[in-house]
């Protein structure tokens, strides 16, 4: 025993000389200077012989009183976070109530610390509660097993009633078994779930919330509104899916096993804007755009429930799909459009589709039907082509409108290229049949067919070249004289190339008012005198010299030139003739002709052209003939006649050129202000040698006289066409007998 431990038995000596027992706790340094606890008992025994004796037991309690410090200190830290918490904790010993803390208290509404304590649990539970509580209490048999988390109704003195959530767990209190129980208020949580269960009730859009079983426990009114009778009763989203017949945005029924929305509940990913189809009750296949995002708790990895929210969005598809129609199909025909026919040609080349086809279709002459009948007509015409196109394909065959009256048809899988030629023909034969269009007219229309061939393993041909190479072959089917069906060759595409070139630079010449204009003379047939001149235009290449006008007018006006082309000859012509005229007194009663295409008189602006020319020019309205083409006068156009009405008040004068070759009537000629008749110079050139020319000319001279109009010859070129035209009574003239289209100064001249 080490001699630290002897002096608290010394100390017990002393004090045995008054009492005959000691006791006592002694904190004394040890040997190495530290604290220890000793248990220091004695006693005092008179031995025999009456010697006093002196018995005790020091026993170093260090260890055992660190270890009830430690205890009593995490005692108290435990108490103090007990507490601290905001959960109210409650325990139970045989149904007695042992322990509150301050959250119990202050969930239960109870000023005294104490007023729970000593109390029955079950006079503060709702009796709806009370039999599921003893049902989990009895389930805790082994401690330190928790139940899992429950709702229950607890009861407050005032007799006022919440919902909380509770787990126990069975524990000890006082070294006796008991329970402790963690309450968790719901009474918010219950006031959210109402605000949203009302702002859910409220939404236009439709709620329905699917919990992680799969079954379905919200669907709001709007839900019901939109989805019919079918939402009523729904119990499981799959029961939900198969009874509407949900597709998705392609129309495909919904497959719950790999579409993305059933995994939602199981990786917890929201999808956002997916499209559903749903049979609704009476109203047939409506689309939804849906929302499902997963709804978690706060200490939740996985999901509890998936809400769908969803709108209606059947009208903004269908618009959509209008849209698109609309952007890939031609709205006089329902024909797809060049869009749609690129799209078939990539979609078919990437196919390994074997031949290709494209049969480029253009109606011939159709400006003149279209002047002839008029627009509602010619529409009419348009459509019912359309409908033989589509008649006489296999229903394989890609057949479009690209433009006007130019179609397309696209062959596939054929034998031999001469079997895309021979397609090609038997659809001209079928256009040029006779068309009865509701207005009890009859018209006959004709179709030049362009043909080009892409066979498998030639060349890598853009889908965009191939359409261009029926295109140049359709336009050389037009030079070869129409009505006929071309296949595209190398030459061809060169032809094509130049034009475009030609294009361009016609575009060009007219930014750069480059053009140049050209006058012929008109003349009295029987004296030669000179009575005016004809403006033509004329254009010139610097590397390939005069473009014919039979070359580059068509091109003008095919690609929308015209217009600005004519604005620019007119002003011209009028500038020119106004200074020729004004150093020649004797000059003042000769006149200018110019030429005026269809679509400008499709529009307006041609009056405030003239109107500008002539004040630019200094030239009076009388001064000025604007000759028009015969189909003009056929086409019945409310613009063209407000046009050329407005033109007459100005002065100027109506010509009307190449009569005889269009299909105007004598009550067009009394509608429209019309002063002169010019006969073609086709009919002029069969003179003396047709007797079908000669009686047209006769004809057209006859009916000018009869009606107080002029009549001008077009194409004199001989003395002898001269003498019978004047025999004819014809008395003006024009051609190359008088004068090639020239200088005003030139020309003048030699007449």
């Amino acid at each position: 025993m080490g001699r630290w431990l002897l002096r608290p038995l010394l100390d017990a000596t002393d004090a045995l000389e008054t009492w005959s027992s000691y006791e006592c706790d002694r904190v004394i340094a040890d040997s190495d200077g530290n604290d220890a606890t000793l248990v220091v008992r004695a006693r005092s025994v008179v031995e025999p012989d009456g010697t006093l004796a002196i018995g005790g037991v020091v026993a170093d309690m260090t260890e055992r009183r660190l270890a009830e410090s430690a205890l009593r200190e995490l005692a108290d830290r435990y108490r103090l976070l007990i507490d601290l918490i905001p959960d109210a904790i409650v325990v139970h010993q045989r149904g007695i109530i042992r322990y509150v803390n301050p959250a119990g208290n202050h969930l239960m509404r109870l000023d005294d610390p104490e007023r729970l304590v000593g109390q029955p649990i079950v006079d503060f539970v709702h009796p709806d509660s009370v039999a599921d509580m003893l049902a989990r209490i009895t389930a805790l048999d082994e401690p330190g097993v928790t139940s899992s988390p429950a709702e229950m109704r607890l009861l407050r003195d005032d007799g006022t009633s919440f919902m909380c959530e509770s787990t126990s767990v069975r524990t000890t209190w006082a070294g006796q078994p008991a329970f402790q129980v963690i309450l968790r208020d719901l009474t918010e949580r219950d006031a959210l779930q109402k605000q949203f269960a009302a702002v859910v009730a409220a939404l236009d859009e439709g709620v329905i919330v699917i919990d992680d079983r799969g079954e379905v426990s919200v669907v709001n009114r709007s839900a019901r509104r939109l989805l019919g009778h079918a939402a009523d009763g729904v119990r499981t989203g799959r029961e939900l899916v198969e009874r509407l017949s949900i597709t998705d945005a392609d129309g495909f029924p919904l497959d719950l096993t790999t579409h993305p929305v059933s995994h939602i509940l199981r990786d917890g990913q929201p999808q956002k804007s997916v499209v559903l189809g749903v049979e609704v009750d009476g109203l047939g296949r409506r689309w939804f755009s849906a929302n499902f995002p997963p709804l978690f708790s706060a200490d939740d990895a996985r999901p509890r429930a998936m809400v769908c929210s969803f709108s209606d969005v059947t009208s903004e598809r269908e618009a959509e799909a209008a849209l698109s129609y609309q952007a890939t199909h031609d709205p006089l025909t329902r024909l797809p459009n060049r869009v749609s026919l690129l799209n078939h040609l990539r979609n078919q080349v990437e196919a390994g589709i074997g031949r290709l086809a494209v049969l480029f279709i253009d109606l011939d002459r159709f400006k003149l039907v279209n002047d002839s009948v008029g627009h509602m007509d010619a529409d009419q015409v348009l459509r019912i082509v359309a409908s033989r196109l589509l008649g006489a394909c296999r229903g394989s065959e890609f057949v479009g409108r690209l433009a006007g009256d130019e179609f397309v048809v696209v062959l596939r899988d054929f034998e031999h290229p001469d079997d895309a030629h021979g397609f090609a023909e038997r659809l001209a034969n079928r256009v040029s049949e006779p068309i009865v269009l509701d207005s009890g007219r009859e018209v006959l229309v004709t179709a030049s067919i362009g043909v080009a061939v892409a066979s498998p393993g030639g060349e890598d041909l853009d889908v965009e070249d191939l359409v261009q190479r029926s295109d140049a072959a359709m336009y050389q089917a037009k030079q070869a004289g129409r009505n006929r069906v071309e296949r595209y060759h190398r030459a061809l595409h060169e032809k094509a190339l130049h034009r475009m070139m030609l294009r361009e630079r016609l575009q060009e010449a007219i930014n750069d008012d480059a053009l140049g204009v050209a006058y012929q003379p008109v003349v009295d047939l029987a004296t030669g005198t000179v009575l005016g001149f004809e403006a033509l235009a004329r254009w010139t290449l610097e590397a390939e010299g005069p473009v014919p006008p039979s070359v580059f007018v068509p091109i003008a006006e095919e690609d929308g030139l015209i217009v600005e082309l004519g604005k620019q000859v007119l002003r011209r012509a009028c500038t020119d003739f106004a200074r020729w005229r004004a150093g020649r007194p004797d000059a003042d009663d000769l006149t200018l002709a110019v030429n005026i295409s269809t679509r400008q008189l499709g529009s307006e602006l041609l009056i405030d052209a003239v109107v500008e020319s002539l004040q630019l020019s200094g030239l009076a309205g009388r001064d000025l003939w604007l000759e028009v083409t015969e189909s003009v006068l056929a086409a019945h156009e409310p613009t063209a006649r407000r046009v050329l009405d407005g033109l007459r008040s100005l002065g100027v004068r109506l010509a009307v050129d190449d009569f005889g070759t269009g299909h105007s009537s004598l009550l067009s000629l009394q509608r429209y202000p019309v002063e002169m008749l010019k006969i073609d110079r086709s009919f002029v050139a069969g003179l003396g040698r047709d007797t079908g020319s000669e009686a047209i000319v006769a004809a057209v001279v006859g009916l000018a006289s009869s009606l107080g109009l002029s009549a001008v010859a077009e194409g004199v070129e001989t003395e002898a066409q001269r003498n019978r035209l004047c025999e004819m009574g014809c008395p003006l003239g024009q051609g190359y007998l008088f004068g090639r289209p020239g200088s005003l100064d030139g020309v003048a001249a030699d007449s």
